[in-house]
């Protein structure tokens, strides 16, 4: 059995990148260990219940991550959730950490549409992150572009949120119908670009996506009224001149 003790210091060492205290500390377990096999579901971090997998991937430890592959850890193991769902892709592709993405994508062959809690794909967190790179890699990995979460929110709109127009001509460029979603509240990404105060975002969703600025969400609002609300005057003339 893996004590609680044993995690804790297995996490320490997963954090700092220690492969060879990591693999003397998980061969201690194994030894002591009824059947002479790591116990890997045990294997969790309390209270947190984080793998040794979603540790590594937060702090980019690739070779931890190559390391837990060596000892036997099944494919499983990179598929557990912490207490927010989030898996090992999730804290990888969140903390920009590029390595551990490939190595759990092309190695491991992690689902690249997994869900965290809120329904966010690995995708969505790139996008949030405005994080073209893994976009790009993502999408090329078959992420779906389309999926929606339980608010209605797609990977379109948050890169409009956060106003990185490669990332948002990324995605309408891999599937354009993602770019018409409105969110459960009547929401679109126009709305969104407007009230963040992203003009080029606001423009290119006019002119080439083909946007009517005076759709209203489920509260009446237009994205020029939001424009006006945040500030956001520029923005707001640009819409009416559409």
């Amino acid at each position: 059995m893996a004590s609680e003790t044993y995690m804790r210091v297995l996490a320490r060492f997963v954090v700092t990148g220690n492969v060879g205290k990591v693999w003397e500390k998980l061969t201690e377990i194994e030894e002591l260990n009824e059947t002479k096999q790591i116990p890997w579901p045990e294997l969790i971090n309390q209270p947190s219940k984080e793998s040794l997998a979603v540790i590594a991937s937060r702090y980019g430890q690739v070779g931890i991550l190559k390391m837990l592959q060596m000892k036997g850890a099944p494919s499983l193991y990179y598929e557990i959730g912490n207490l927010d769902g989030k898996r090992p892709l999730h804290e990888a592709v969140e903390n920009g950490q590029s390595e551990c993405v490939e190595f759990l994508v092309e190695t491991i062959g992690v689902c690249v549409n997994s869900l965290k809690r809120a329904d966010w794909t690995p995708l969505m967190l790139a996008c949030s992150k405005a994080n073209p790179d893994l976009v790009r890699y993502l999408i090329h990995h078959d992420a779906d572009v389309n999926f929606r979460n339980k608010d209605g929110w797609n990977a379109f709109h948050l890169a409009c949120r956060e106003g990185n127009l490669e990332i948002v001509k990324m995605l309408y460029k891999a599937g354009n119908d993602s770019s018409l979603i409105v969110s459960n509240n009547g929401r679109s990404p126009l709305h969104t670009a407007a009230l963040h105060g992203h003009s080029t975002i606001v423009r290119f969703l006019l002119e080439e996506c083909g946007y009517n600025p005076k759709a209203c969400d489920a509260s009446g609002n237009t994205p020029q009224m939001d424009a006006n609300l945040a500030g956001h005057p520029d923005i707001a003339q640009l819409l009416e001149s559409h």
